[in-house]
């Protein structure tokens, strides 16, 4: 059985295709739909408790190690390719891609909290490695992975 779906994130698919297999069968019925809706209400009130437990568990009144523009750049990862840090209006957004954009909202430290422009991406921590001269080496994009800073680029003027 295939089930073709045109919203990305939907899981109508799975108890439709559950009915289907029930009735080839010749299953007993069940309302799948029911029971999909009772998972994702409990799956939502968990999140919403991680959600409160992560806020109660936050340090409060800490600041970041540099002034936001200094972590702005370019980072590489050999698997997932290029990031960028935009300093912008006062805040930092992640690029990722064509697709990916998140803004930065500071959390601890040299942590942030990304949200995804698109929701169904969802939220995740970044976090900023520094190295012994107080420079960005490292992002860290949680559930993504670990990318380095690259090189400033110099500018034309400075290379006359």
């Amino acid at each position: 059985v295939v089930i073709l779906t045109n919203l990305s994130g939907t899981i109508l698919s799975v108890p439709l295709s559950y009915r289907i297999f029930d009735a080839y069968l010749g299953a007993q019925q069940r309302d799948w739909s029911a029971e999909m809706l009772k998972t994702v209400k409990t799956q939502q009130e968990q999140a919403k408790a991680a959600n409160a437990k992560m806020e109660a568990e936050r340090v409060k009144g800490t600041s970041p190690s540099l002034a936001l523009e200094k972590y702005a750049g370019d980072y590489q990862d050999e698997m997932y390719g290029d990031a960028k840090i935009v300093f912008e209006n006062g805040k930092l957004k992640l690029q990722f891609g064509p697709n990916y954009t998140g803004d930065l909202e500071h959390w601890r430290y040299d942590v942030f909290r990304l949200t995804w422009r698109d929701q169904q991406q969802g939220k995740a921590f970044v976090s900023f490695r520094l190295n012994r001269q107080g420079k960005v080496e490292v992002m860290n994009v949680e559930n993504i992975g670990e990318f380095t800073r690259a090189p400033e680029k110099k500018s034309e003027t400075a290379n006359k």
